[in-house]
């Protein structure tokens, strides 16, 4: 590989990022630290490490890789190919492959000849050195080398236990304690709520959700399942020994300094057990219902629902549409001294300092009906039911809110309007609903664009209109897009924020509704007296650029 002969301080000069009387004093230092221009240049404040890194692979003429963006997918199954010991030693990190086959190499130093050759011996392959910023390179070895180190063990290790088959044993082997560990840390680092553990034919594929989407990780040898999943089990207290039905499970840890509520299920599939771990911080800090994203018009509304005395108040949407973070923040807002609040929730995810929280129990039969009974006769201000599942849970719910209860409770359906004749559905007479119904809050979540590599682009009429916005904003609107950058780790966005859709409960809207008006009916009457819908809002964080026109379609239907 020819290099190009320019000098490394001549060359950081000409792209400005020195002066030169700035590169004549780091000269001088040389001499007397004894460290390498770069390194200089970066503990003097002058230059950044990227900036280094980025200036040496343009001396070299080689690509530049930015670690933190990098996609994990493409890493795992390079990265048993090198041990640790290596990828410490040498600051090196296998990326994958190129067209030719050749190893993809991020080093913090592509003149570390000996890197190169130990690789090169070691894997039998061609490599082909990129560049990347050391601290990169160590956090890149920190997230995924010691992983990749026990993955090597793995495969090297003839398990006792025979395929389809683990006992406590084998669940104890360092090996097996060593990959969960890993597995758990790595999903709190990436900022991962569940983290899925899946059997396919030939592996185990691991993926996180993070901001609401799946992500591929890793894949794991086939041959560890039964052990990986027993540790699992181990863990969370559960039966080993039991393969044939679902199980549910939690563990309670502290990863990273965080303690984590870890919520273990398992499902039996032909190829073995999936198993699906909800990560729960259980120091995180509470929302308020000014952190929920809500516009300035639906911010008063639900502030006035709030302060009512008494009523039901539901919160509606599909599963993962982030209802359950809507009613904590409810609940916060509502947290005084005097005040008495109960709540009953499967599971209680968080727990609320001042609140009486009731976990269901179906060991005991304890319902949401049997829970909610008995919060009625402990004399509550506010009562926080998790979900209305079922008619005897919502006549009871929408009953209480007649007697002098606030009751806050979620339940699924696509918008406000349809939650009214969920509840007629269920067998709620209409007279109750309207009696003690305060209002409806309908939502969605959007990730958030990354602050950092947003950018504005042009929306075309026509996809307005085939996405169904014809007519609800302007026709010419600029929107936003981020193609991803280090700080959101390649996606392009970071967080997520909510969309709402807010209807109060007026006296024509309770006429309309005794009628036996339809959801269309009642919609059009919602949106006439001011309620602004799922899509306008939306679009209203479209063109303030908080989301995505393509994040918007993909959550509205």
């Amino acid at each position: 590989m020819e290099f190009k002969h320019e000098r490394f301080g001549e060359l950081l000069v000409r792209n400005g990022l020195i002066s030169e009387g700035q590169l004549r004093d780091a000269l001088e230092q040389q001499g007397v630290r004894h460290k390498r221009l770069g390194d200089l240049l970066i503990e003097d404040l002058i230059a950044t490490e990227d900036q280094i890194s980025e200036a040496l692979a343009q001396q070299r003429d080689l690509e530049h890789v930015n670690l933190s963006a990098f996609q994990v997918e493409r890493v795992a199954d390079c990265l048993r190919l090198l041990p640790l010991s290596v990828l410490e030693k040498h600051l090196v990190m296998p990326l994958g492959f190129d067209d030719e086959g050749q190893l993809l190499l991020a080093m913090a130093d592509p003149l570390d000849v000996e890197a190169l050759d130990e690789a090169a011996l070691l894997t039998g392959l061609r490599i082909r050195p990129l560049v990347a910023s050391a601290s990169k390179v160590k956090e890149a070895i920190t997230r995924y080398g010691v992983g990749a180190e026990t993955l090597r063990v793995l495969d090297r290790a003839a398990l006792s236990a025979s395929e389809g088959v683990a006992d406590v044993e084998a669940a104890n082997d360092v090996p097996v304690v060593r990959i969960v560990i890993q597995l758990l840390h790595e999903a709190v680092l990436d900022g991962a709520s569940d983290l899925h553990l899946e059997p396919q034919q030939d592996r185990i594929r691991v993926r996180h959700r993070i901001d609401g989407q799946l992500h591929d990780v890793m894949s794991l040898p086939l041959s560890s399942h039964p052990q990986v999943v027993a540790r699992i089990k181990v863990m969370a207290d559960m039966d080993i020994t039991e393969r044939r039905r679902p199980m549910d499970g939690r563990i309670h840890t502290e990863i990273e300094g965080q303690k984590l509520d870890l919520r273990i299920a398992t499902t039996p599939t032909p190829l073995g057990e999936n198993v699906a771990i909800r990560i729960l911080n259980s120091e995180i800090r509470f929302h308020t219902i000014d952190d929920l994203g809500l516009s300035v018009g639906n911010l008063r509304r639900l502030e006035s629902m709030l302060a009512k005395p008494y009523g039901a108040i539901l919160i509606a949407g599909p599963t993962g549409s982030g209802k359950t973070t809507t009613l904590y923040a409810a609940l916060n807002e509502l947290n005084h001294t005097a005040r008495k609040i109960m709540t009953v929730e499967d599971p209680v995810e968080y727990r609320v300092p001042g609140v009486t929280q009731i976990a269901l129990n179906p060991h005991v039969d304890l319902s949401f009906s049997a829970g909610l009974r008995a919060i009625l006769r402990s004399d509550p201000d506010v009562v926080m039911v998790g979900e209305v599942r079922d008619q005897e849970t919502a006549a009871i719910a929408m009953r209480a809110a007649l007697t002098g209860h606030l009751m806050l409770t979620s339940i699924h359906t696509n918008d406000a309007p349809s939650a009214l004749s969920r509840l007629t559905d269920m067998k709620v007479e209409r007279y109750v609903t309207s009696s003690a119904l305060v209002g409806v809050v309908s939502q969605r979540l959007v990730r958030v664009l990354c602050p950092h590599c947003k950018r504005s682009e042009f929306v075309v009429p026509e996809r307005l209109e085939q996405a169904g916005f014809d007519g609800i904003m302007p026709s010419e609107l600029r929107a936003f897009s981020a193609p991803g950058c280090e700080a959101c780790r390649g996606t392009g966005y970071s967080g997520r924020i909510g969309v709402f859709e807010i209807m109060p409960m007026d006296e024509e809207l309770i006429d309309l509704f005794h009628a036996g008006a339809t959801t269309e009916r009642i919609r059009a009457h919602a949106l006439a007296q001011g309620m602004i819908s799922l899509r306008s809002d939306a679009l209203a964080k479209v063109a303030a650029g908080v989301t995505s026109f393509e994040e918007l379609e993909r959550i509205m239907w």
